[in-house]
């Protein structure tokens, strides 16, 4: 018979828990249901043996009209979390409470397993994760340097997204049904994690540390009014121009949110810059005016990018003020940590003799220096690019020849290793862009993107022209500078990590659109609209 003081209340207090006293009516199928819901045991033996699971609601259901068990068990296995105390009204069951006693058991029993198995699967799952990258990154790298002789990180990327352009083919015919363990794999590459939190501060340093900084001295004029002006009024121009014109062709973007795409977009990739542009050929004026624009202007598009996205999501409301001191911090913090972490670094390398010592005081101080200088708030890509500059223009010439060649040929090997496996998470990312409206979206972005690049140099090279600091070809300057200002993996990383909005979907169709075009048609025809008397034409001789 049941309790006399059940009641429906009470019945909704407990949702997992059929209280003795409250069965007398139970079908034996609502009994197994019910079984299965608290036993550890039965779930443990399962999985072990790779048994299928049976799930309390399809148990259940097999009891027509019997509504109870469904309200009751419709919450599956992985859901069981906790076994919730008697209804007030039956706490005077003495049943009830062995009965809930049990279950507290069988349940923890269940949740301590699972821990278990989580966290041997968790390193695991990084491991193949790392392991799986590096694999495809060598079979695509001897796939290119056999058959297709295509600069490296071109064809890496090339043949990652032709790859995940042929799973998505297949997936939409029926014929390959692994699309979600495709965008399962990408997304535990999280470029926003892995680039923006990780390998980032290696490879600026890496890159930086082979930069000759009398000649970035020589052009610093040219270089700065490049990283600061045209960044920013490209970032200005694309955000308007984009808002007015996809809201022609029925496409929805807010204007904050389309000045914040301007602001990740506008900057140019110094990792694409110095590994793609560097191996065209370039005079040593124009690769340092390229190379330094690239690594000083990541500074100026991340403040506006913060600035911008701290407006559209309205979690404040900065003035110019608030803007100005952001600037200073991020910039001129940025450069003094760098200079601090390039000095503990020349202090620790000058006195020891051993290159092993030297390779994992680097690794130290630029990981260290990179943790510090988020904590700070501060850049911590101008932090490890000044400390580049200054180690490897001051403190590895003082190094013997026996000390600096390890260093030099262990910091290259990173370097080429993390921008190979970088271009190809560039290619895999495209599983993870939404494709529906992808085509117009990028082509506009593009056209837009390239439009105000060449308009935000012509005005600085107008005014350093005017000002007697530049004797060029200024049109020339100006069309190397627009075609070979390319976007890499960085506006991507910053695009993943936007919150999740409508405006989203349509930000990472246009920032992967220009980083593909970017990379795919200006990387590879750069060097071939470009001869090199044309090249060496460009910049008056000082």
């Amino acid at each position: 018979m049941r309790c006399p003081q059940t009641t429906t209340a009470s019945k909704r207090h407990c949702s997992m828990v059929l209280w003795p006293c409250q069965r007398s009516s139970d079908s034996v199928a609502t009994r197994s249901a019910r079984s299965l819901a608290v036993s550890g045991w039965s779930v443990r033996y399962r999985r072990r043996y790779r048994l299928p699971i049976p799930t309390p609601i399809a148990v259940a259901n097999e009891s027509a009209g019997d509504t109870q068990a469904k309200n009751l068990f419709s919450l599956r296995k992985a859901t069981v979390t906790n076994a919730c105390d008697p209804p007030p009204d039956l706490a005077h069951c003495p049943t009830a409470r062995g009965r809930i006693d049990r279950i507290s058991l069988a349940v923890a029993q269940e949740k301590t397993f699972n821990n278990r198995c989580t966290r041997k699967e968790q390193p695991m799952q990084v491991f193949l994760t790392v392991a799986a990258s590096l694999g495809l990154t060598a079979l695509f790298s001897y796939i290119n340097e056999r058959f297709l002789h295509l600069q490296q990180m071109i064809g890496l990327m090339l043949l990652a997204l032709g790859l995940m352009l042929v799973l998505m083919l297949l997936n939409a015919l029926g014929i390959s049904d692994g699309f979600a363990q495709e965008q399962a794999f990408v997304t535990r590459l999280s470029l926003d994690a892995t680039l923006l939190n990780g390998v980032l501060c290696f490879m600026l340093f890496a890159g930086s540390i082979n930069v000759n900084i009398r000649t970035l001295g020589e052009e610093k004029w040219v270089i700065l009014t490049l990283a600061l002006g045209a960044t920013l009024i490209a970032a200005v121009l694309i955000g308007f121009a984009l808002w007015w014109l996809l809201g022609l062709v029925g496409i929805t973007l807010g204007l904050m949110f389309a000045l914040v795409f301007g602001a990740l977009i506008s900057p140019t990739d110094p990792i694409a810059a110095l590994a793609i542009l560097g191996k065209v050929g370039l005079p040593p004026r124009l690769e340092a005016i390229i190379n330094g624009e690239s690594l000083f202007n990541d500074g100026v598009g991340v403040v506006i990018f913060t600035i911008f996205l701290a407006v559209a999501v309205g979690t404040q409301q900065p003035t110019l003020a608030d803007a100005l001191v952001m600037f200073l911090r991020e910039v001129l913090g940025g450069v003094g940590l760098g200079v601090v972490a390039a000095a503990v670094m020349h202090h620790m390398m000058t006195r020891t003799s051993d290159y092993g010592t030297h390779l994992l005081i680097s690794l130290a101080v630029v990981s260290l220096g990179y943790g510090l200088a988020e904590h700070l708030e501060v850049s911590g890509l101008i932090a490890m690019v000044v400390t580049g500059l200054v180690v490897g223009n001051f403190s590895l010439p003082r190094l013997l020849d026996t000390q600096r060649a390890p260093f030099g040929t262990f910091w290259q090997a990173v370097d080429e290793v993390l921008n190979a496996v970088l271009f190809v998470v560039i290619g895999l990312h495209i599983v993870l862009v939404p494709s529906e409206g992808l085509l117009p979206t990028a082509t506009i972005a593009v056209l837009v993107c390239l439009a105000a690049r060449w308009l935000s140099v012509t005005i600085s090279l107008s005014g350093l022209t005017a000002a007697g600091a530049l004797e060029a070809d200024r049109l020339g300057l100006t069309n190397l500078l627009t075609w070979g200002g390319l976007r890499g993996g960085l506006a991507i990383a910053m695009a993943m990590s936007l919150p999740d909005s409508p405006d989203k979907a349509v930000i990472l169709h246009m920032t992967y659109g220009v980083v593909a075009f970017s990379i795919i048609v200006q990387g590879l025809t750069v060097g071939r609209l470009f001869s090199a008397d044309q090249l060496e034409r460009l910049l008056a001789d000082r």
